[in-house]
């Protein structure tokens, strides 16, 4: 396997990106193989500041997560790096809290969408999720297409728990 490089533009700089083709991709270049040795570098187009944000490149095996916001992009996988200055790591701080944030609200709504999902099976057979024991709707999660295996263990209370709060989301 190769690596990857994950790349932010800055749509204010696009117009300058798109008339110095080769200034930018010099750019991509220079961040590819750790320019600075930082883990996310910026990088000027003309009188641009820094249009263009580039990561240091990892194997392709290795997960990458990267916030970009407030005109800029962080590697979370290299936290080490933004500990030379007490801002710096007080923005990894931040980034890592809404990060969080962002995770936790992109579950909550996968969560929402299986449990809908597998609420429409039940309905579909004909079935009453009110009637229904745990056991019984485990083993919808267990067939269902739309479920992770970790999921189907974790999720039949919550539906079990919210039916009518589902059965609403269902009906609009």
């Amino acid at each position: 396997m190769g690596y990857m490089t994950s790349i932010c533009i800055l749509n204010d700089g696009w117009d300058l990106i798109k008339k110095n083709p080769d200034e930018f991709l010099d750019a991509i270049q220079k961040g590819m193989v750790t320019f600075n040795d930082k883990a996310v570098s910026y990088h000027s187009i003309k009188n641009f500041s820094s249009p263009v944000m580039v990561s240091r490149s990892k194997h392709a095996d290795i997960p990458q997560l990267h916030l970009a916001h407030m005109n800029s992009m962080i590697s979370l996988n290299d936290p080490m790096d933004y500990t030379k200055n007490s801002t710096s790591f007080q923005c990894l701080q931040n980034s890592l809290i809404t990060a969080q944030r962002i995770l936790d609200d992109a579950k909550e709504q996968v969560e929402n969408t299986v449990c809908c999902k597998v609420l429409e099976d039940i309905i579909r057979e004909g079935n009453d999720i009110h009637e229904m024991d745990l056991p019984e709707i485990q083993k919808y999660f267990e067939k269902s297409e739309w479920v992770n295996y970790s999921l189907s263990k974790s999720l039949p209370q919550k539906l079990k728990k919210k039916a009518d709060y589902y059965l609403k989301l269902i009906q609009q």
